[in-house]
């Protein structure tokens, strides 16, 4: 059905990421990363890279820890994932989402600078979808968000009033507006 992303997590994340990843392959998609990422960088950044360039979405689960840095790296493990993920933005059909659970309490400065920035980011939430909720309403989200869309319907033509009042045969459409 197609390759999904799933970022790296810390420790506090991993048992979510792991029922994500079964519910992910239970349903046939193929969850990235499949192998142990470098811990070099830049070969941890070009590995991420190809892996989000396989997928249709990727899913960044934060938690409460502050993540590690790639020996050599700019930035933290979930922070590269993420920059890497939104640099995909050309793609129209790429999806990106960040997901913080209800109940997150955080100790850690680094780690509630980091979520503050994205929480507070106007630019990062145009490219990539924040979302807080409950584990399973996530599960849910992101199974929704992988369905294709439904096929328009076939055999019904629309009306000879429909297509005048739309610009008639392939014109452009015209919107009433109150």
């Amino acid at each position: 059905k197609g390759a999904v992303y799933l970022a790296e997590t810390t420790f506090d994340r991993r048992e979510d990421r792991e029922r994500i990843k079964d519910q992910l392959e239970q349903f046939q998609y193929e969850v990235l990363p499949d192998k142990l990422l470098p811990s070099v960088s830049p070969d941890y950044e070009q590995a991420v890279a190809a892996y989000l360039r396989r997928a249709k979405l990727s899913v960044h689960l934060l938690g409460s820890s502050y993540a590690g840095t790639p020996e050599g790296a700019r930035a933290t493990a979930a922070q590269l994932q993420l920059d890497l993920a939104i640099r995909r933005r050309d793609d129209p059909t790429f999806t990106r989402l960040i997901w913080l659970p209800t109940n997150l309490e955080v100790t850690d400065e680094r780690q509630q600078d980091f979520i503050r920035k994205l929480q507070a980011d106007s630019e990062l939430q145009k490219l990539a979808e924040l979302r807080v909720e409950r584990l399973e309403e996530l599960k849910t989200f992101i199974l929704k968000k992988l369905e294709p869309p439904p096929p328009p319907p076939q055999g019904k033509k629309p009306s000879p009033a429909t297509l005048a009042n739309n610009g008639g045969n392939g014109g452009p459409g015209s919107v009433y507006l109150v």
